[in-house]
């Protein structure tokens, strides 16, 4: 899952023809940034066991990066399930697969049925957060490692 990108190739290629250290400069933005949007989805992701937050991690390919959890279910805090999620579905319909009737607690109370209708589950934003604020400061940088470059020269930006 990918709840938010950003193509950098074209910035990556225009950059490079003001030489190789602004590529560099550039790949180095791009990785701190990277590691800044894993690292606070990871504080803001939800935990029950942890295992979610742990599994997020980070792809790179030139001009860019892919940050995401690991597990089939990350994309489902995200956004949410079924009647209360981002985009609406049906309830879910819980039958029992090996016995005739689902045991479960609900406050500490054992309940016994044939049938949960399950409204689905809200989304919990952790991603798109997490790419929000580590990204909105990632324009400035940018502008300022461009101005070093024409000002003080090509070294000046790492």
């Amino acid at each position: 899952m990918t709840a938010g990108s950003a193509d950098l190739t074209g910035l990556a290629d225009d950059l490079q023809n003001a030489g190789a250290s602004v590529e560099e400069s550039v790949n180095y933005l791009i990785q701190t940034t990277a590691q800044q949007v894993k690292d606070l989805a990871q504080v803001m992701a939800p935990k029950k066991r942890g295992n979610l937050a742990d599994s997020i991690g980070i792809q790179y390919f030139p001009g860019g990066a892919i940050i995401g959890p690991g597990v089939h279910y990350g994309v489902f805090q995200e956004f949410g399930t079924a009647t209360r999620g981002e985009f609406p579905g049906p309830i879910y319909l819980i039958r029992p697969v090996r016995a005739n009737t689902l045991a479960f607690q609900i406050n500490g109370k054992w309940v016994f049925t044939k049938l949960v209708k399950h409204p689905g589950i809200p989304p919990h934003p952790y991603m798109r957060p997490a790419l929000q604020q580590a990204v909105s400061p990632f324009g400035e940088t940018l502008a300022s490692m461009g101005v070093a470059q024409i000002t003080k020269g090509p070294h000046s930006a790492l």
